[in-house]
């Protein structure tokens, strides 16, 4: 499968003062599942407004995924994106960033604006965005798991073992897809790991953000 590029996307730009914090006014008050994590951000800092742009579709040539760098530390904190780091949501956003697409904490996509807060609800947020939802897999698509979600997946030696989410729900990108719907994904954060790991199985869905979803 072949994914659409589009050379020179911008990569999404801070967006901070005034401009910010009207654009949020504007969608109503902060969610209050961010009070806890905003304090750790800049003093008096809202969450980012992600502006997709126009045409904006996800590129293969990019940064390898080990120079995403927003590791997980003592304190955590908030990255460029308004995501907590060395979560899958931090790497998933900062990877979709780099190679063509921006997306943040509040995005507005092609659908409109959309709250993109716990992976396990990121698949409603996508289509309040914009973006379709399938159970195809497309290579630059999102993999994305509901809280308690389980899936089947490939250990190294060969051998399957079943995979459970967490209660905030996971994603991944998927960066290879095999015969029979198999497919190679990228992640951090999953089951409490803190470095990146490379998966390999099946996901429930598949976010097409910035990639054409399958028959269109």
């Amino acid at each position: 499968m072949q994914v659409e590029r589009e050379p020179g996307v911008p990569v999404a730009r801070r967006r901070r003062g005034g401009r910010v914090a009207r654009a949020v006014a504007g969608l109503g008050a902060v969610p209050a599942l961010l009070l806890g994590v905003l304090p750790s951000a800049e003093a008096g800092q809202v969450p980012l407004l992600v502006r997709r742009p126009a045409g904006a579709v996800v590129r293969l040539d990019g940064p390898p995924p080990e120079a995403y760098p927003y590791r997980a530390g003592g304190t955590p904190r908030l990255d460029a994106y308004g995501f907590v780091t060395g979560q899958c949501t931090s790497f998933a956003a900062w990877w979709l960033d780099v190679h063509g697409v921006p997306l943040g904490v509040l995005t507005v996509g092609p659908g409109g604006p959309a709250w993109f807060l716990n992976a396990s609800s990121w698949d409603g947020s996508a289509v309040a965005a914009g973006y379709r939802v399938g159970r195809v897999p497309v290579v630059g698509a999102l993999a994305q798991w509901h809280a308690g979600e389980s899936n089947l997946e490939r250990r190294s030696d060969g051998r399957w073992h079943t995979s459970t989410a967490g209660r905030a729900g996971h994603v991944a990108v998927v960066v290879r897809v095999l015969p029979g719907g198999e497919v190679d994904w990228l992640d951090h954060g999953a089951g409490g790991r803190t470095e990146l790991h490379r998966g390999r199985g099946f996901a429930p869905r598949y976010l097409y953000v910035g990639v054409t979803a399958p028959g269109i």
